[in-house]
């Protein structure tokens, strides 16, 4: 065979391939260009179970909207529940802490008996952060016999403490984690901004029940308890409820597993040339919804 022939056939060579296998074309893209990073959402709509990765859009370090590269119902997902538990002078003082404490073994069972796995970890934090009980499968309630109220408060230390607790648990799992807290801190070393990173990078999302503004005599400045629990559940993707009574304690529970089945694992696709924090912005396409997701992601 003579050198064009050679040349011909060969061309005609590759076409065949490409024909047989297009995503060869993406497979032999130069790497380092992008990374792919799953993200929790949760997502309110109509009908959040007929939902598709184009049904979703996000904006990745404030690059025009596009659609998320894969969408995942995470309803049935195994749960790795991370409990932050207020032992200060002042959170213990509150009225709303034991029934707050008392519902969480009621939750975590209705989640195990809809059918979804569950793992549970304990951190408590008074004047310093602490780990009762890394993750297991068994019930919560003997952790919740070895608190110990007294002293000052370090909830972003805790925070941030239970974000690389999550951090060790393995996908599929979800990662939530619930604080159960006056919302005061006059002891972290931990900054706020540090206790969300950690929490991106743990993709956790942040609940709160608050447990009400401590006595002015603990934290004399009103309402920073309050912004500092809305913050960082804003900025992972989680809430903050402010029950006032019992009841409202239980309908704050009720709602965060009503939550569970309308979440969503995203794939989406991150610079990979640079490091850092990436801000984040999701948006429904076409539909009559909301979508609540972490307002960053790494790259690392």
């Amino acid at each position: 065979m003579n050198r064009p022939v050679l040349v011909l056939a060969t061309l005609l060579w590759s076409v065949a391939s490409f024909s047989q296998n297009p995503a060869s074309a993406v497979q032999n893209k130069p790497e380092g260009q992008s990374a792919s990073k799953t993200v929790l959402l949760t997502i309110e709509t109509a009908s959040p179970t007929q939902l598709n990765n184009t049904d979703v859009l996000v904006s990745v370090g404030k690059q025009p909207f596009a659609p998320v590269l894969e969408l995942q119902g995470a309803s049935s997902a195994p749960l790795d529940f991370v409990l932050v538990v207020d032992s200060s002078s002042s959170a213990a003082r509150s009225k709303l802490r034991s029934p707050a404490l008392n519902g969480i073994p009621r939750f975590l069972a209705a989640v195990r008996n809809s059918g979804i796995a569950v793992r549970t970890a304990l951190v408590e934090f008074s004047r310093k952060a602490r780990v009762v009980q890394d993750f297991t499968s068994d019930p919560i309630e003997g952790s919740l016999k070895k608190l110990s109220p007294g002293g000052g408060s370090a909830l972003q230390d805790a925070l941030a403490l239970a974000a690389r607790l999550a951090q060790q648990s393995a996908p599929p799992a979800r990662r939530i984690i619930l604080v159960v807290t006056d919302g005061e801190d006059n002891l972290s070393n931990t900054t706020r901004e540090e206790v969300v990173q950690a929490a991106v990078r743990a993709s956790a999302s942040i609940y709160a029940l608050s447990l009400g503004e401590p006595p002015s005599q603990y934290a004399p400045l009103s309402g920073r308890g309050e912004k500092l629990l809305k913050d960082v559940s804003a900025q992972t993707g989680g809430r903050v409820f402010f029950p006032k009574n019992e009841t409202q304690i239980a309908e704050a529970l009720d709602a965060i597993r009503s939550e569970m089945q309308m979440q969503f694992f995203a794939v989406i696709a991150v610079p990979a040339t640079k490091k850092g924090f990436y801000p984040l912005q999701f948006k429904t396409s076409g539909l009559h919804g909301a979508v609540r997701g972490a307002t960053a992601v790494v790259s690392e």
